[in-house]
């Protein structure tokens, strides 16, 4: 398993451009990139980071699709020695959608997410897929728009990835894993971009 280091980024990066045709680009939908992912609540767990590099997929089903990497900057600690900052690469994807919807998060579930869920319910759940329903966290204050953006491909797609994150905002789709990364999530991202 390929890690996902800058050291070994540049090389996977030159098989994605030719296999995604990624056309560089300086602004997604005319933004700054770091502006655009501020505005999503998943990048306020980051002490620091900026977007290392962003590329544009053309001509996927006419969607604006957005793949790049950000540098996340953290602090490590080791007992006696003063705080050195590390840095570690994860990819992400944001996608205009077709619609707008509410705000919405899916995470990954964790215990506390399925023992908070027993007492107030405010995780969605889906019957029909059972697979997602346990292994993710689905949040929204609007349960009707959480539902009308998850259809049969969504909920599968998203069912189909390890540990991803996803938040919508407004007709805005930003996602990104939250573990440790490997090579292969680069090209898994893109793919899960495709279909959902």
């Amino acid at each position: 398993m390929d890690i996902f280091t800058i050291n070994n980024y540049n090389s996977l990066l030159e098989n994605l451009k030719l296999t995604y045709r990624l056309e560089t680009c300086s602004k997604i939908l005319g933004e700054n990139p770091d502006e655009i992912i501020s505005l999503f609540l998943i990048s306020k767990i980051y002490e620091e980071f900026t977007v290392h590099d962003c590329y544009c997929i053309p001509n996927i089903n006419n969607d604006n699709i957005y793949f790049g990497a950000l540098a996340i900057g953290y602090k490590v600690y080791e007992k006696g020695k003063l705080s050195t900052m590390a840095t570690e690469l994860h990819c992400f994807i944001i996608k205009e959608l077709s619609s707008t919807f509410a705000n919405m998060l899916i995470r990954p579930e964790t215990i506390a997410d399925k023992i908070l869920d027993i007492i107030s319910k405010s995780d969605i759940d889906f019957e029909d897929f059972p697979d997602f329903s346990s292994k993710y966290c689905f949040l929204s204050k609007n349960k009707d728009e959480a539902r009308r953006f998850a259809n049969n491909v969504r909920l599968q797609a998203i069912s189909e990835q390890d540990r991803i994150n996803i938040e919508i905002n407004k007709n805005l789709l930003y996602a990104t894993y939250d573990r440790i990364i490997t090579a292969e999530d680069c090209k898994n991202i893109i793919e899960f971009a495709k279909k959902i």
